[in-house]
């Protein structure tokens, strides 16, 4: 297919479905033909029209003058307030800035790290964040109105070729991966999304995912934005706020539902088989993960309407495969086929092989990054004459079908999130009594992979298992602590004195499966809590909820669940689940499942 283009330089390839104008002239034509006074962002921090996203886009142009800043340059985004970030982020994509969007919860030690990483021009923070910008400018909040007079021209849209975004796909406390996305990259990625949602005008998107990842910041944010849409993030995801997510579909006549795995899972859980929450629902996307087949098909058969499956990483901006259910049922459990982009099945040499067999998936096309930002050595492996070398194994049969089988790489992919194993071991090597540690992920049907670190105790010392959890608190985002630590005397190695991972994967086995550390045999509310959580007994107390306990997230309120069932043998209603706020619920609950037991 012979591609065209809105902008001079625009590669050609076959196989993608690039057709222009160039992203930015999109987002301006966009702000120019939709109502103003139409929704664009609903979220926790406010509503924001169409008209006030034009006006505050016109402050930011006045603003990024007296700031200096202009094409090409780099800031970091982390105020914490997502209608103000959103803004920012949209007013660079226009202006050909480049934009960082920080997680809202950082550390003070994530954001640092983040900062030294991208060193950007310019960075806006939140209030107890502002002191860490002593080595860089830091900008003024957004502005609410444009200024006064005429509106300010806008600059002409930015080469293609311009970095539109620098996303960051591993943690912060080792040398972390900024993905380089081109404004072409994303400009092919809108396609794709318009031919495979059906995004447009009328699409009505609710997507609670991060801003800082690519599911919720590019099928969220800048998909809204450049195809006219409405975007609502009410809250981050909870058990306790399903309901009032439901109601928000129902509300607003939601169209589009944006969610990983897990989130099905927990809907399901709840809602049961009730049908899809409001007759306007047309599509239900699900990505960052594997979407186990049972699942996929139960979801199918409770929302009665198909899941799109979706495959991508964050180096091909967002998605590049998609398995989309036919009737018969076709393609569940696979990701599917290659829309905008082409893929193939490799060998370790880089040469395809005959379908069938297992390869590594590579792709090729207009969406993939640019690079990783100052890491040429990073970008040479990881892009090989045009193809992306993505480190999943998959298989592709006579259709055109490819069907994942696992990953070549380190990469664990947890809740949806991807996190790299090396950084949480660099966080428990900090403690002087961890001689050595291992990370890996083990699968989970809930959770994908969990997180499990093997550590080995320096000569002489007894790391507790309760101070370790603490130390990973204090030095990593929820996301990347270890949902399990496991003491070992020695991590097992071949002769080459590499890890064997089959057999650590095997001593894990022995270890969930020994029944001296099963609990104990009169099981409490209190003891399943603390294992759960991962804190000790004496610092949790009926008073213990969500909001003052740490991991009880909304997987961790999950498998809170699931531990009290196996442990009381008693099953919790959808009621039980979302009223269950604190370990006195949990006692509460409990104890009138057992009354009615033994009634």
């Amino acid at each position: 297919m012979q591609i065209e283009s809105g902008t001079a330089g625009d590669a050609e390839m076959t196989g993608t479905r690039y057709t222009g104008p160039a992203l930015a002239a999109r987002l301006a034509h966009a702000l120019a033909g939709t109502p103003a006074e139409r929704t664009f962002l609903s979220s926790r921090d406010g509503r924001l029209t169409w008209g006030a996203l034009t006006d505050r886009l016109d402050a930011a142009l006045e603003m990024f003058g007296r700031l200096g800043l202009k094409p090409g340059d780099r800031v970091v985004l982390g105020l914490g307030d997502e209608i103000a970030d959103c803004c920012l982020f949209l007013a660079c994509l226009r202006a050909g800035i480049t934009a960082i969007m920080a997680d809202r919860n950082a550390t003070p030690d994530a954001m640092l790290a983040l900062i030294a990483a991208a060193r950007p021009r310019a960075v806006w923070l939140r209030s107890d964040l502002a002191a860490l910008s002593t080595l860089q400018p830091i900008a003024a909040p957004m502005p609410l109105d444009r200024p006064a007079g005429a509106r300010p021209a806008w600059p002409s849209p930015p080469p293609d070729e311009t970095i539109a975004a620098v996303v960051f796909t591993s943690g912060t406390t080792s040398l972390p991966k900024g993905v380089e996305i081109s404004h072409r990259a994303l400009a092919a990625q809108m396609d794709a999304f318009a031919e495979v949602y059906g995004f447009g005008p009328d699409t009505r998107m609710l997507n609670l995912l991060p801003l800082h990842h690519v599911d919720g910041l590019f099928r969220g944010l800048v998909a809204s934005a450049v195809h006219g849409a409405e975007l609502h993030r009410p809250a981050s995801f909870n058990i306790q706020g399903l309901p009032a997510m439901h109601d928000t579909m129902k509300r607003e006549k939601i169209s589009h539902l944006i969610a990983v795995p897990t989130m099905l899972s927990l809907m399901l859980r709840v809602s049961g088989t009730g049908g899809r929450p409001n007759p306007d629902l047309r599509c239900v996307i699900s990505s960052a993960d594997l979407l186990d087949e049972a699942l996929w098909r139960r979801t199918e058969a409770a929302l009665g309407l198909p899941v799109i499956n979706a495959w991508g990483q964050s180096e091909c901006v967002c998605d590049a495969l998609y398995a989309i259910p036919r009737v018969d049922g076709a393609q569940i459990g696979t990701i599917g086929h290659p829309i905008g982009c082409e893929a193939r099945v490799s060998d370790a040499t880089g040469a395809s092989i005959q379908d069938g067999m297992v390869g590594e998936l590579q792709i090729r096309g207009l969406q993939l990054m640019s690079g990783y930002l100052d890491q040429p050595e990073a970008t040479e492996a990881a892009m090989v004459d045009g193809w992306l070398r993505t480190g999943d194994l998959v298989t592709r049969d006579a259709e055109g079908t490819f069907r994942f089988v696992g990953r070549r790489s380190t990469l664990i992919v947890s809740r949806g999130v991807s996190v790299h194993p090396e950084n949480i071991t660099a966080a428990l090597l900090t403690s002087d009594e961890v001689e050595e540690a291992f990370v890996l992920g083990q699968p989970d049907p809930a959770w994908g992979e969990r997180i499990v670190a093997c550590v080995v105790p320096s000569v002489g010392k007894n790391p507790g298992i309760s101070a370790l959890n603490d130390l990973c608190r204090a030095t990593l985002t929820p996301e990347k602590r270890p949902h399990k630590i496991l003491l070992l005397d020695a991590l097992p190695r071949g002769a080459a004195g590499k890890v064997r991972i089959d057999i650590l994967r095997a001593l894990i086995a022995e270890h969930e499966a020994s029944p001296q550390r099963a609990e104990p045999e009169t099981p409490s509310v209190l003891s399943v809590a603390s294992t759960c959580f991962k804190m000790d007994p004496d610092k949790l107390s009926p008073d213990s909820t969500p909001f003052n306990t740490q991991d009880w997230d909304s997987l961790g309120h999950i498998l809170f669940i699931e531990a009290l069932e196996a442990a009381f043998d008693i099953t919790l209603t959808p009621e039980d689940i979302i009223g269950l706020a604190s370990l006195a619920d949990a006692e509460a609950i409990t104890a009138r499942h057992i009354a009615r037991r033994s009634a």
